[in-house]
């Protein structure tokens, strides 16, 4: 018997096996990271103004380093 891992992979079988109400639950989690990060939904950013882009990238840097310090964080409590 084929299993769906063999199909799609480890992580597509486990995102299909969940339910609609959860796939929801965990898609509104995805996009509370990508706003978190700086992410837009504008279709035409305007890409001649330099000084909004520098201010997303530094959101998008300090949101990123924070979230790497959290985890370095774990990771260095987990090993010592």
């Amino acid at each position: 018997m084929i299993t769906p891992e063999e199909i799609v992979g480890e992580e597509w079988a486990s995102w299909y096996r969940l339910s609609p109400q959860e796939r929801w639950h965990e898609s509104e989690k995805l996009w509370q990271v990508y706003f978190y990060l700086g992410g837009l939904l504008d279709a035409q950013p305007d890409t001649q103004s330099l000084r909004k882009e520098l201010k997303r990238y530094a959101r998008i840097y300090h949101a990123t380093h924070s979230l790497l310090g959290t985890r370095r964080e774990q990771l260095f409590s987990e090993t010592h």
